[in-house]
This record gives C-alpha cells, structure tokens and sequence, in this order.
C-alpha cells in the first residue's frame, strides 16, 4: 500500500535561510492560502523529484 503523505511523512528540523527567503515564501503564502512551511517544502520536494544537483543551484545564483 503506498503511503499517503501526512505528518507522519514530515522530519522535524531546524533551517536558517535569510531573511529575504523566508519573507518571500510568506508573500507568497498570503496570496495563495497555503502556509509558507508548506510552500518551502513543495519547493525541496520538487527540486529532489527533478533531480536538481548543486552545479545548477550554484550556476544559477551566479546570475544574481
């Protein structure tokens, strides 16, 4: 039976992202309803499905 994604799925932990991140997912949160903890982690899991590697990460901030 496959495993429903509940609370029971989640791992507590403790993150420290900037500030601008965090407010960011916020502003965001208040124009769609769903909590900013909850967009964070739709983001990472969507960054693990697709595989997303460091390389890409860091080339694409080089553009910042």
């Amino acid at each position: 039976m496959e495993e429903s994604n509940t609370e029971t799925n989640k791992k507590s932990t403790t993150l420290r992202p900037d500030e601008n991140i965090i407010e960011y997912f916020k502003e965001l949160s208040s124009e769609t309803g769903i909590s900013y903890q909850a967009l964070i982690n739709l983001y990472l899991k969507r960054c693990t499905e697709k595989k997303m590697t460091v390389d890409f990460i860091l080339t694409t901030h080089q553009d910042d």
